[in-house]
This record gives structure tokens, C-alpha cells and sequence, in this order.
């Protein structure tokens, strides 16, 4: 049994984040523009999957050129300061 409440806990706690969070956007009346709700989101994201799927793809592509680019900078920068410091 107590492995079941460490499993679901971080599952329960997500809701309990998301509830609040809806809660307090509705009962503190903020507007959408300002901080979507986490309902108004994913009915957008369904509503919307097909002019945001594209712009992901691009963002995912910019993304892991950016995370590639800097492996291998930090790669090179790594292999020179270790290569100065040996000699």
C-alpha cells in the first residue's frame, strides 16, 4: 500500500497544482492574456493542433540545433582546456 501512495503522489500533487491554478485564475477573474487557465490551454491546443503542430516542429528543430551546437562547443572547449592544461 505504501508503494501505491508513493507512486500516485506525485501524480495527485500535479492535480492538486493544476486545481489551484484553475481555481485561482477563475475566482481571481485575471485575464486569458495575462495567465490562461490550464483548461483554456488544452481546449486551445485541441482547437488549434493544426496551426501549433508546425510551429512546434520549427521550435523542436531550432531547439536541438541549439542544444547540438552547444554540445560541440562545449566538447571542443573542454578538449582544449584539457589539452593546455597537460602541457
Amino acid at each position: 500500500m505504501k508503494t501505491l501512495a508513493l507512486r500516485l503522489a506525485p501524480f495527485l500533487l500535479g492535480l492538486l497544482f493544476l486545481a489551484v491554478w484553475e481555481i485561482s485564475v477563475r475566482i481571481g477573474e485575471v485575464p486569458s492574456y495575462i495567465l490562461p487557465g490550464p483548461l483554456l490551454i488544452a481546449r486551445t491546443i485541441v482547437t488549434d493542433a493544426g496551426l501549433l503542430f508546425p510551429s512546434l516542429w520549427a521550435t523542436l528543430e531550432v531547439a536541438f540545433l541549439a542544444l547540438l551546437a552547444s554540445v560541440v562547443v562545449g566538447v571542443g572547449l573542454a578538449a582544449a582546456a584539457q589539452l593546455r592544461r597537460c602541457c
